[in-house]
């Protein structure tokens, strides 16, 4: 999560601190670039192409680009980066990516491009109710969340199938011709990696290297996400290792199965709220919930850290260290807290709102679930009816013994799929839209954090054994995004791009950080940050 850094940079823009504008790409049409959220010096440009290339649906849509230039002569193929999601804006990100990046970059121009629907490219918005709301916390069950997705897909009508993969190695394709490049080095992230393997795929002879960062398998996601659950025992374990967890917790998996059955009869609730700045919030822990928050934390070995102990509270019947882990995913609790903690140090002028609006498009929740909904293979026909698809989803784990949900159990599995929300999407189209069902042939670099739960190092070995021009190289101590969070990855991506041989990462004999035996560390550094905002520049 980089919500809170994002916002800081958002805040310290309206003070003056906001990049120059930059001259525009000649190649499109002129776009400001003079959010702080742009890289200084950059270029930026928009170009507007079809809706939908087939030409049955009319229409344009504009594609958003920010190209930041070598120092010195680029000499060699320009970096275009696929972020994750689906439904991120890149260029939003795009002073992350630069420090991500380092060393790799030297003597490449950078491709920064909101696909369509995210960011500056033609943002979609099809329900409010979709859109992450940092004023109050999401009360919505699965229920009324898929009804939402039901009226966002009759709302969009024919374009609800032009957001796919399909649609984004076009747009790459268009802007790489725009611009006049020949050669990229594809880079992708979590679910980007999809459409990084897919551009390589279409157009072999414009990729010079790709990198792939958490990558999802070549064919895209499992609905109900078995990779995850089978590699969940392994990556509680390794936590624990060299006794890592002694005087903590004996078996994380054991008191995961423990916890998951207490559950069975209903959510579990701490008594004392978690309080953040005067923000109070007292989560409902649940049997997805809990699930999903293990795949969410992976992103900070700091959190990650903090989950045997906080299995070990729960399965003896206190649940407050998961209340405190859970919060920490709450925008609603992080964005009350910063909202409080500067109110009275600035006043909101255009500028702010403007950038503030902009980071609000940061994501867009309806063009990542146009995107999962309609190109993922779902467990019934695309036609089916949405009364049945529960059914159809039910049906396609019968075969299954309740033993190969542990230490979950069935209902978590369906209620963490996709099944929820995309069984009240209606298609666009009977037929299924084909990604790539191997990896290409190009030199490709392949990064997986063993700690990560959302795209497995499991899958990551099987694409890298389907690839004979692929590395594999397996981070301890870090779960996903990894480059992003390790110096050896990034280490590593330097020498790839630079044709160099690479080593394989170090592993200490127990886990860093190392499990921790409370969590109230990680409200106290929540605190000590928003009390260190007046104090930066910019403030006061």
């Amino acid at each position: 999560m980089r919500y809170p850094a994002t916002l800081l940079a958002a805040l310290a823009g309206s003070f003056g601190l906001a990049a120059a504008p930059t001259p525009a790409l000649a190649a499109a049409k002129p776009a400001s670039c003079s959010t702080i959220f742009d890289v200084p010096g950059a270029s930026c440009a928009t170009l507007t192409v079809p809706l939908d290339r087939s030409g049955a649906l009319a229409g344009r849509t504009k594609l958003f680009t920010e190209v930041v230039r070598a120092r010195g002569r680029a000499r060699n193929a320009t970096i275009v980066v696929f972020p994750g999601g689906p439904g991120s804006a890149t260029t939003i990100d795009g002073k992350d990516l630069i420090r991500d990046l380092g060393k790799a970059r030297a003597g490449h121009d950078l491709l920064l491009f909101d696909q369509r629907g995210t960011g500056r490219s033609d943002y979609l918005d099809c329900d409010l109710a979709l859109t992450p709301n940092y004023s109050a916390p999401r009360g919505e069950d699965a229920h009324q969340l898929g009804k939402t997705v039901e009226r966002c897909a009759k709302k969009l009508g024919a374009r609800r199938g032009l957001y796919t993969t399909r649609e984004t190695v076009a747009d790459l394709e268009a802007i790489r011709q725009a611009l006049g490049i020949d050669k990229f080095i594809v880079y992708g992230v979590s679910y980007g990696t999809r459409d990084a393997m897919a551009y390589a795929t279409a157009h072999p002879d414009h990729v010079e290297r790709m990198v792939l960062d958490s990558a999802v398998t070549a064919t895209g996601l499992d609905p109900f996400g078995f990779s995850s659950l089978r590699a969940l025992p392994r990556v509680l374990s390794q936590l624990c290792r060299g006794g890592g967890c002694n005087g903590i917790a004996s078996d994380p998996a054991a008191d995961l199965a423990t916890v998951v059955k207490r559950l069975e009869q209903g959510p579990m609730r701490a008594k004392q709220p978690v309080t953040l700045m005067g923000c109070r919030l007292r989560p409902a822990i649940t049997r997805s919930g809990i699930y999903r928050l293990l795949q969410q934390v992976d992103e900070d070995p700091t959190l990650l850290s903090q989950i045997p102990v906080a299995l070990a509270e729960a399965a003896k019947g206190r649940p407050y260290q998961l209340s405190v882990l859970e919060a920490s995913q709450s925008s609603y609790l992080t964005f009350c807290a910063v909202i409080r903690s500067i109110k009275g140090l600035i006043a909101p002028g255009k500028s702010l709102k403007e950038d503030v609006n902009l980071l609000r498009k940061s994501f867009s929740s309806a063009d990542q679930i146009a995107r999962l909904c309609e190109e993922s293979a779902l467990p019934w026909p695309r036609d089916a009816l949405v009364s049945q698809r529960q059914r159809y989803a039910e049906g396609a784990l019968a075969s299954f013994g309740d033993g190969a949900f542990a230490p979950l159990d069935r209902a978590t599995i369906i209620a963490s799929s996709l099944v929820p929300i995309c069984k009240f999407w209606v298609a666009a189209s009977t037929q299924q839209p084909v990604g790539p069902t191997s990896p290409p042939p190009v030199p490709t670099l392949i990064v997986s954090g063993l700690d990560d739960l959302r795209t497995p190092t499991e899958d990551a070995e099987a694409l890298a054994a389907a690839s004979p021009s692929a590395q594999l190289l397996r981070v301890p101590d870090v779960g996903h995004s990894v480059i992003q969070s390790s110096p050896c990855a990034r280490r590593a991506l330097v020498r790839f791009v630079h044709d160099e041989p690479f080593s394989q990462c170090h592993e200490d004999a127990q886990h860093k950080p190392k499990p921790a035996r409370h969590v109230l560390s990680l409200r106290d550094a929540l605190e000590s940050f928003l009390e260190q905002l007046p104090k930066l520049p910019g403030f006061g």
